[in-house]
């Protein structure tokens, strides 16, 4: 497995991320038939008048990531229509156009052909997530650890009321919607080159990939704190509240 330089950490006078890493590659090829869409993919979808992909967008220019491929399927060229060669956003755009869906993995490996052969490290990300942390930490981390893949994670709240009771069956207590214990995949990896040569021309990253990597003793997850932001966008009550509390 090729070595990670660790020199590409050192910042510029203009404010360059310390990372040295400025692709990131957009799954952005989702339907979202439980959004009720018919007529534009998911990432498309509005919260407070702006598409979600814009949030994800504004968050990588603050960071310094200038290189974009979108992976696209569906309806793609509203997509493609809105970003446009990406000058707007500060980034230069490229599509990866799906003629039939590919899985998550199928679609960042087709991706990754956009990809110049000096990128070495890469942002992923769901197109269909609002979320705001700190990216210069997640990427120096993974180039620090050598990492093959990091997984972002998050401890969301349970949607649920807890009940809490003794072994008699006596009411102790309750609890609206507490963090959950576990953590969660949040749909936001960084990756490194040689993972190409693991994912699937067509399937999930998820399930045939990562679990078939640990072996390597390369695969991390990066915490989402307190302060972070994370907001998933998969039903109609999704948007609806995230339009009610903001983003």
């Amino acid at each position: 497995m090729k070595e990670i330089d660790a020199q590409c950490l050192l910042r510029n006078k203009e404010h360059e991320p310390n990372f040295g890493v400025n692709y990131a590659i957009i799954l952005a090829g989702g339907q979202g038939k439980r959004l009720g869409l018919v007529d534009r993919p998911k990432p498309m979808a509005e919260v407070n008048g702006k598409p979600i992909i814009d949030y994800q967008l504004s968050v990588m220019q603050n960071f310094g990531i200038k290189n974009v491929v979108f992976a696209v399927g569906f309806k793609h060229e509203v997509l493609s229509t809105h970003i446009g060669k990406g000058e707007r956003y500060g980034i230069s755009a490229r599509m990866s156009i799906e003629d039939v869906p590919l899985g998550r993995g199928g679609a960042i490996k087709k991706a990754m052909k956009e990809l110049p052969d000096s990128c070495k490290h890469f942002l992923v990300t769901n197109g269909d997530n609002i979320w705001r942390f700190d990216l210069e930490l997640l990427l120096r981390k993974h180039i620090e650890r050598n990492a093959i893949a990091t997984i972002v994670v998050v401890q969301p709240r349970n949607p649920f009321g807890v009940v809490e009771f003794d072994d008699t069956g006596r009411v102790r207590g309750f609890d609206e919607k507490p963090k959950m214990k576990e953590w969660i995949n949040a749909g936001i990896y960084v990756l490194s080159k040689e993972i190409g040569y693991f994912l699937p021309d067509v399937g999930d990253i998820e399930t045939e990939t990562f679990p078939n990597i640990l072996d390597t003793q390369l695969v991390y997850v990066h915490k989402m704190s307190e302060n972070d932001y994370w907001r998933p966008i998969d039903t109609r009550k999704d948007l609806q509240e995230a339009n009610e509390y903001g983003s």
